[in-house]
């Protein structure tokens, strides 16, 4: 009651917060897992509040595009969940993977981060490991500004919320556009990513 006399009381999430969420095995999901977990609750008569679409849905990490081998009809899927009650939320990580579309923009833009000589931090984050990443600076105006529009336009097909995952891997030896190292950023780095991945959402209820 103290703490919340000082900073405010926080915002009552959604309903479907409070209903029973399903998500499936990254490493498999696809759109015939998606399509077993809606049978599997109407078999059983129960609502799914949240279907979560876990890691690497995209054609490649960051383009914001279902992958089309996996979800060849993936924006039918989102509206079919939407008509049976589902809000359906993507997953996300504060990296831009080695070889990507996202990557070469990030880097040609000035969106990653670097360690005290300029150079691009690459390093193997999450649980996959044989990807490469450098992490996206959200201390850096632009690459925040790309980041919630880029979430926004998911929004605004249907999309209903992320899984905005990670965020705690800043390296020692990084150095974000702030001006701020590693340590001294380690905690600002992950509520950078998180604030703004939740500017996409300003204007809605």
């Amino acid at each position: 009651r103290a703490l919340v006399g000082r900073t405010g009381a926080p915002p009552l999430p959604s309903a479907a917060f409070f209903g029973v969420w399903k998500a499936g095995d990254w490493r498999h999901e696809n759109a015939a897992t998606v399509a077993q977990d809606r049978a599997g609750f109407r078999d059983l008569g129960l609502p799914m509040a949240v279907k979560l679409v876990d890691a690497y849905w995209e054609d490649e990490v960051h383009s914001f595009e279902f992958d089309a081998v996996k979800y060849p009809d993936a924006w039918q899927m989102v509206s079919e969940l939407q008509g049976e009650g589902t809000a359906v939320h993507l997953w996300l990580c504060p990296w831009v993977v080695v070889g990507t579309r996202a990557h070469a923009q990030a880097q040609a833009e000035g969106w990653c981060i670097v360690d005290g000589e300029g150079r691009p931090i690459v390093r193997r984050p999450g649980a996959n490991p044989n990807v490469r990443a450098a992490l996206i600076d959200f201390s850096n105006p632009a690459a925040r500004q790309w980041w919630t529009g880029r979430l926004r336009s998911r929004l605004a097909r249907g999309i209903a919320g992320f899984k905005a995952d990670f965020g705690e891997q800043l390296p020692e030896h990084a150095v974000l556009h702030s001006g701020l190292s590693g340590p001294t950023a380690h905690h600002r780095y992950v509520r950078g990513y998180l604030e703004a991945t939740i500017a996409a959402f300003a204007g809605r209820p």
